[in-house]
């Protein structure tokens, strides 16, 4: 009797338990929105990361006429970072000649609301060639960046 109350009881726990959520590989388009979430690119002096989580609260919190959502954001977090201040993401390619395909300057560029894209200042380590995000940012795929921009608009 009391083997069947364990085993009634163990998997009743085990059926209460959340289920894992597994991460998966995704590779995103030029064009995508990176939503920075370090103090590097998030100074106290423009509202800091608070108005980052913000922004993303705000675009996941959005409904169309459907009452669906229509803006997906994608957290990104290295796995295997070993250090707080550790990189997840790292946006690198080999030469200029890979930019020029895309008629791009650099890799990334900061997205400023009222007037587009404008240059991006580096962290030590970052150029051109190279931009590196700690602090698990957000994504945008490329193919939302328009009716985000609306929404936000």
């Amino acid at each position: 009797m009391k083997s069947k109350i364990f085993i009634l009881l163990t998997l009743a726990v085990t059926l209460c338990l959340p289920p894992r959520a597994f991460a998966s590989e995704r590779n995103f388009p030029a064009g995508s929105l990176i939503i920075p979430m370090d103090s590097y690119y998030q100074s106290d002096d423009d509202g800091g990361i608070l108005e980052a989580y913000g922004l993303v609260f705000y675009l996941l919190n959005h409904t169309d006429d459907d009452d669906e959502h229509d803006i997906t954001v994608y957290w990104v977090i290295n796995e295997k970072k070993a250090t707080i201040d550790g990189i997840d993401l790292l946006i690198e390619v080999e030469n200029k000649s890979i930019l020029e395909e895309f008629e791009a300057d650099a890799v990334a560029k900061l997205y400023k609301h009222e007037g587009g894209t404008a240059a991006l200042s580096f962290r030590t380590g970052d150029s051109d060639l190279k931009t590196s995000y700690i602090g698990a940012p957000f994504i945008v795929d490329e193919a939302d960046v328009e009716a985000a921009q609306k929404i936000i608009s």
